[in-house]
């Protein structure tokens, strides 16, 4: 899953006939990088749980500068 840039979000809403308020909204969908959601109980193990809240604090920051430096592709932790 990749976001649209605005230019190609704009296009795809002309072609669909989206137009004025709703297009905008739709436009602006396309746009937002995609997240994923992990549900997974809090790890109960002390280190790992000192992770999981690290990522938890710097996660989305993380996630910006990783985009920003390297586009809207995916990272892989392994």
């Amino acid at each position: 899953m990749n976001s649209a840039p605005a230019d190609v979000a704009a296009r795809i809403c002309k072609a669909l006939g989206l137009v004025g308020e709703q297009g905008e909204e739709v436009a602006a969908a396309m746009t937002v990088f995609p997240t994923k959601a992990w549900d997974q109980a809090i790890p109960q193990d002390p280190l790992i749980y000192r992770l999981y809240e690290l990522v938890g604090v710097y996660g989305p920051t993380l996630k910006d500068v990783i985009q920003e430096k390297f586009g809207d592709g995916i990272m892989s932790a392994i």
